[in-house]
């Protein structure tokens, strides 16, 4: 044969992401000057290099190239064995072509991510949340599954516990999270869980997220059974006691309606004006007989009635009499209307903060923060303290973290900011007698700047010319956690923002907060 090659090493072990040489000989047993081509074939030749890619080899002659393996950190390439081969090529003779072999075994490595999807769910019976897990390493991992509860509150169920994945595959598993005992009312409760995510290879991955469990029965729903219930009395005591059409009771409480008109025309003679005297004095005095006759009939039942009757007589008479004065006078007195008096209005309830309030952030590095407020959205009927700040951080996020409170010509009296990476879980941000340290290192300005979400709801809420635009006066040094409890007053309002700078998050790409307000409500005029 007039070409002969080899490879030294033939076999090389290496690490994924690492880089080796291996040299390639030929020699050239022919009897004229030969041209030599290299291609590097099998499942390796995407990331293998030969230089140089060609050489002249005169006869008897050896000479030499460089055979470059560059195995790739990825899921794509397996762990194990991979053959290659070298195709060296004669120009002059193709059919003298050699092609030497060699092994590379490439050394496992393990990378295990997961995520908690939703991190926290509000439902009066319980929640569904979704467990990813992806295996980013070179080989096969077994991995399992564990809920734990905070309490004894809280039930938890997987639908897998354990599966053996293949490299650069996802598995997801869905988690049910359902309180033990029904919360008939009261303020929502918060049961905080973990989810334990175990590779056979590798840390642990701990996920942590909330569940919230509403009340069946809302704050308003037992007063408005006490106010239906009381209605429905009153409906039934009037229908109970109703009149019945035609009894003095009735005439009394829901007399005609329509009352008798009286016509006068001017008198011939000048006299008229007696004529309709007499005529209204004489109808007046029968009234007043039949009026007296009928509560004499009533009067053999009881002595009462008998008083009703000579006060009826003498109502008669006197009606008569003024009915005969007032014809007399030549005019009819008018009839007055009655009065009408509007219902009272009343001002809705004003808005109660609810403890513990949840909320959540999600954003992508470098885009503008989420903001949550301004809480609470209206004047509240008294000031809250905040007891207790608990923030969820998804690892691996990092960024900034800011609560502030404004007063309402939007100068900020309270500031407080913590980076999402120094935040350890389960760990307040607000803690009783803890004293905040103002060494964040920028001014407020320079703050509010780094986050334009943030400075936009803050100016919003100052208005045109308010304290806290960038031209007004220095705004407050931040103070890092922890911080002791502070109070919000019903005129002021609390802002609170994620500014997101690197997503620990590989599927999504996105940061992943959540933040819980512990606090304490007191109504106005309570301490009085």
């Amino acid at each position: 044969m007039d070409t002969t090659a080899d490879l030294e090493p033939p076999r090389t072990t290496l690490d994924a992401g690492q880089e080796s040489r291996v040299t390639l000989s030929v020699r050239n047993d022919s009897e004229i000057v030969e041209d030599y081509t290299f291609q590097v074939v099998g499942d390796l030749a995407e990331w293998s290099s030969v230089e140089p890619t060609h050489v002249s080899v005169y006869p008897g002659q050896t000479s030499t190239a460089v055979v470059t393996l560059r195995p790739p950190r990825t899921s794509a390439v397996s762990a194990g064995e991979h053959p290659y081969g070298v195709h060296v090529r004669p120009a002059k003779r193709p059919e003298n072509a050699a092609v030497p072999e060699g092994v590379v075994e490439l050394l496992p490595f393990y990378e295990t991510v997961a995520e908690l999807s939703p991190q926290s769910t509000k439902s009066r019976r319980g929640g569904t949340y979704q467990v990813a897990v992806d295996n980013r390493g070179n080989a096969p991992v077994a991995v399992a599954l564990a809920a734990k509860s905070a309490s004894d509150g809280l039930d938890l169920a997987l639908s897998e516990s354990s599966l053996a994945m293949e490299p650069g595959t996802t598995w997801s598993s869905e988690v049910r999270a359902e309180p033990v005992k029904r919360l008939w009312r009261g303020a929502p409760v918060a049961y905080p869980f973990t989810v334990v995510v175990t590779p056979e290879e590798g840390p642990e991955l701990p996920l942590a997220g909330t569940q919230y469990q509403d009340p069946v029965l809302p704050g308003w729903s037992l007063k408005a059974l006490v106010a239906a219930v009381v209605l429905g009395l009153l409906v039934v005591l009037g229908l109970l006691l109703r009149p019945t059409a035609g009894t003095l009771w009735a005439r009394l409480v829901d007399p005609p309606s329509e009352v008798p008109s009286v016509t006068t025309t001017a008198p011939a003679e000048g006299n008229g004006g007696g004529a309709a005297g007499e005529a209204g004095g004489g109808a007046a005095g029968e009234a007043g007989e039949a009026g007296g006759g009928a509560a004499g009939e009533v009067g053999e039942a009881g002595e009462a009635v008998e008083t009703g009757g000579g006060a009826a007589g003498e109502a008669g008479e006197a009606g008569e009499g003024e009915a005969g004065e007032t014809g007399a006078g030549g005019g009819a007195s008018p009839i007055p209307s009655p009065e009408t008096t509007e219902p009272p209005t009343t001002e809705p309830p004003l808005p109660v903060p609810v403890f513990p309030q949840p909320a959540s952030f999600s954003s992508a590095p470098g885009a503008l923060s989420d903001v949550f407020g301004p809480w609470p959205g209206e004047q509240a009927t008294g000031s809250f303290t905040v007891t207790g700040l608990t923030l969820g951080v998804t690892t691996g996020d990092a960024g900034m973290f800011n609560l502030v409170v404004l007063d309402p010509n939007g100068e900020i009296v309270f500031w407080l900011q913590q980076p999402l990476a120094e935040m350890d879980p389960g760990v307040s941000l607000v803690t009783e007698g803890a004293e905040g340290q103002q060494d964040v290192g920028e001014s407020g300005a320079e703050v509010l700047q780094q986050d334009p979400a943030l400075q936009d709801a803050v100016e919003r809420m100052a208005g045109d010319g308010g304290a806290a635009a960038p031209e007004a006066e220095p705004l407050p040094v931040p103070t890092s956690a922890p911080a002791p409890p502070f109070t919000v007053q019903p005129d002021q309002k609390m802002l609170l923002s994620v500014k997101c700078e690197t997503a620990g998050n590989p599927v999504t790409g996105l940061c992943y907060e959540s933040v819980t307000i512990y606090g304490e409500h007191e109504e106005a005029g309570a301490g009085e």
